[in-house]
């Protein structure tokens, strides 16, 4: 048969089985009557190379098994009946390396799906294309629902949101861990007390800046190992945070939408607080967070930011 008929009988291209001759994955058959005639053995080996690929092996790949396969040929005969000459060497190497390929892509199908999923649920339920998991979407509302209709602590809510959106998106965030993340009623109203006189620190006097800085750090370190399991939960949803590359682009962030000194302060105090809570194992640190979190890459308060009076109350 001509390459024309051998290209539709397994379901490819003319072109395609010229390429497999180039890279000697299927032999060039000898010419008959003025045009190279194609038998079942030609057919039989575009159909294996084509199965092996369709299957994750590059074509080097097959190019390897197939050297070491003698299927195509049935006067090859086996040694013994059902006898067959086992894969090894690279060849097996690439088999198990094709393997890994697929089993990643299918965990990132499955990532993507969740993705729809989670987009196709925001929509109908009026959100937008939010990529925030529903877990902290929930915190959020309940906190929006909790704290008083004030123009600054909407404004940190919002922030607040599109960071564990932002975060979401980089990947910082284990969805399978938010999906443990609940509080009831008394620990939401507490969190949203928080939020109130964090946003009202930017108001306080300079003369009694430091003290209340320091006194609401105290208090919310207190709450911190009061609630030991929430805080264990809350440190296993960033795990990245144990890579220092990870760290700098998280905290970037953060630093990103908090622009305003006093805030920024009270951030780096209660990191560093933590930092020692941490280290002092109030927490259940899982394995993968093995160092706390370095309160260096915050950086200082900017120069300038502070009228002189503020920046003497906050040193």
């Amino acid at each position: 048969m001509r390459i024309k008929e051998a290209a539709e009988l397994t379901g490819t291209t003319v072109r395609t089985i010229r390429w497999y001759h180039r890279e000697g994955l299927v032999p060039i058959p000898p010419v008959r009557g003025g045009y190279r005639d194609y038998q079942i053995e030609h057919v039989a080996r575009v159909l294996r190379v084509r199965w092996l690929a369709q299957a994750g092996l590059s074509l080097s790949a097959v190019r390897d098994l197939l050297a070491q396969d003698p299927a195509d040929d049935v006067d090859d005969v086996p040694e013994a009946p059902g006898a067959q000459r086992p894969a090894d060497g690279p060849a097996l190497g690439d088999l198990h390396a094709a393997l890994e390929n697929i089993d990643g892509a299918i965990e990132e199908l499955h990532g993507q799906r969740e993705r729809i999923l989670q987009l196709i649920d925001s929509a109908e339920s009026g959100k937008g294309l939010s990529s925030v998991p529903a877990e902290i979407g929930v915190v959020y509302d309940r906190l929006e629902a909790a704290i008083p209709d004030d123009p600054h602590i909407q404004r940190v809510l919002r922030r607040e949101r599109r960071m564990a959106e932002m975060l979401t998106q980089r990947g910082f965030i284990k969805s399978d861990v938010m999906q443990k993340l609940s509080m009831d009623t008394r620990t939401m109203d507490e969190c949203a007390d928080f939020l109130v006189r964090f946003v009202a620190i930017r108001d306080v006097p300079a003369p009694e800046l430091e003290a209340s800085i320091q006194a609401f750090v105290d208090e919310v370190l207190t709450w911190c190992k009061a609630h030991g399991d929430l805080m264990s939960l809350y440190l296993s949803v960033v795990p990245g945070w144990a890579t220092p590359a990870v760290r700098s682009v998280v905290m970037r962030m953060v630093m990103l939408e908090y622009r305003d000194p006093r805030q920024r302060e009270v951030i780096k105090r209660l990191l560093e607080g933590l930092n020692d809570l941490v280290d002092e194992g109030h927490f259940a640190v899982p394995p993968h967070i093995d160092s706390p979190l370095p309160v260096t890459e915050i950086g200082p308060v900017e120069p300038g930011s502070l009228s002189n009076q503020q920046a003497g109350a906050l040193k």
